[in-house]
């Protein structure tokens, strides 16, 4: 999900409850201040699959296992932001 307000952002992921997670939680991915241009970013679910970066940042693809958020500032970067036993990782598509 993607927030703004006039003086502040958020974008967080809500992760239900679960037999490995028995209470839901909230995951923030970015706290910050206010997105005029709120339009130029954008937030997509990702499936499992293969994931390559743009080859100019040189990353090893991912072998995504579980549902991902994909946050894309249109024509300046892509980050990928998934669980990794518990953990919030993020992975550059590109930049």
């Amino acid at each position: 999900m993607m927030g703004n307000a006039r003086e502040g952002s958020a974008t967080f992921m809500l992760l239900a409850e679960s037999d490995s997670a028995p209470q839901p939680r909230i995951l923030y991915i970015g706290r910050g201040e206010s997105r005029v241009g709120l339009a130029e970013v954008y937030i997509s679910l990702i499936r499992p699959q293969i994931i390559r970066s743009d080859p100019t940042l040189e990353r090893q693809p991912l072998d995504l296992k579980t549902d991902a958020v994909l946050e894309v500032v249109i024509e300046k970067a892509s980050l990928l932001y998934y669980l990794d036993h518990g953990t919030l990782r993020n992975y550059a598509i590109s930049d």
